[in-house]
């Protein structure tokens, strides 16, 4: 049975948030192709991991915030998100649906769940992973490469419509980049100092590692409603011109607003709760593995409860009014 559970946690959440990302294409993309972006990103993780091995043995001399940043930024982030860029170039973009930026974001989100399900796989099934690395990764760890490929197929999609490749795909790896590694860093030095580390700066670290997560989802879900609105001006009126990424972000609403259910369609509604029901559900789980594991922790202390705390208890407060939205959707779906 936990073996189950295990290989759901690795793998129902990328398939969840490719759904997702679906979802939000007003003018959704051809199964076809969203799926052998998926297929190609999980073949990157081979590459991108013997390139990564290479690279690592570079930097085996350098410890602490050095060694973490070095392994962050240069040995993960930009190796990965090249692979999901290389994902893009060469398939996704060539193909004739690709012709407007929500289409970047659908399949930089396809690429990046495609290396996330792989790599999610061998954490969860490596010697000390388990249901509790597979909840964790599931979180934090899948979204996150969704997200950061979202944002790199946005810029990188634009850059190429607009007839600026290399600065559109520049501006992409630069922002994936930066998030990917700017998460990865305090999970990498708290996975280095082991049980070494002090308790209060464990628990800023986890902080960071929350913040970059919920600012990556707030970033591609804005950018998403208003590449929305853009494509509900396009179904009503003529074409709009090429957008860059400022013209998407200042793009006005009203006209948007004037059509009648343009973004509440029901089965937008049904999937938006079954997604926030999972997420919520998943954080829930999260935070009860954390209560299971403080009860029985050895000692105690203030610092062990402030820890818990913040590592469960936020989760559970997130995952409760995640789940309780989600459940909101569900029904207004079925009163459609």
């Amino acid at each position: 049975m936990e073996l189950v559970l295990t290989g759901c946690a690795a793998v129902l959440p990328a398939l969840l948030l490719l759904w997702f990302f679906s979802g939000r294409d007003r003018f959704p993309e051809p199964p076809r192709v969203i799926w052998t972006t998926f297929g190609l990103g999980v073949l990157t993780i081979i590459p991108a991991v013997l390139l990564e091995t290479v690279l690592q043995s570079w930097g085996r001399g350098l410890t602490g915030l050095v060694g973490a940043l070095f392994g962050a930024f240069f040995v993960a982030a930009l190796v990965e998100e090249i692979f999901k860029l290389s994902v893009l170039q060469v398939y996704s973009f060539r193909n004739r649906q690709f012709n407007e930026p929500m289409d970047g974001v659908v399949y930089g989100a396809a690429s990046g769940l495609g290396f996330a399900v792989l790599e999610n796989l061998l954490y969860v099934m490596a010697p000390g992973g388990g249901l509790a690395v597979g909840t964790m990764r599931a979180v934090l760890s899948v979204p996150g490469h969704a997200l950061w490929g979202a944002v790199l197929g946005f810029y990188a999609g634009t850059g190429r419509l607009c007839g600026r490749p290399l600065r559109g795909s520049l501006k992409g790896l630069a922002a994936a980049v930066a998030l990917h590694g700017t998460f990865d860093t305090p999970v990498m030095l708290i996975s280095d100092a082991g049980g070494t580390m002090p308790a209060g700066l464990g628990i800023l670290l986890v902080i960071v590692v929350l913040a970059v997560s919920a600012a990556g989802w707030v970033w591609v879900l804005r950018l998403c409603r208003a590449l929305r609105r853009q494509q509900a001006v396009e179904a009503s009126q003529e074409p709009l011109p090429c957008p860059g990424p400022r013209e998407v972000a200042e793009q006005p609403v009203g006209a948007a607003a004037t059509i009648p259910n343009s973004c509440h369609h029901a089965s937008l509604v049904r999937l938006a709760g079954v997604l926030l029901s999972a997420v919520g559900a998943l954080l829930l789980a999260w935070a009860a593995l954390v209560a299971a594991s403080l009860a029985f922790a050895p000692g105690g202390g203030s610092q062990l409860v402030l820890g818990g705390l913040i590592v469960g208890g936020i989760p559970a407060l997130a995952g409760a009014l995640i789940l309780a939205g989600g459940i909101r959707k569900l029904r207004q779906a079925g009163r459609r």
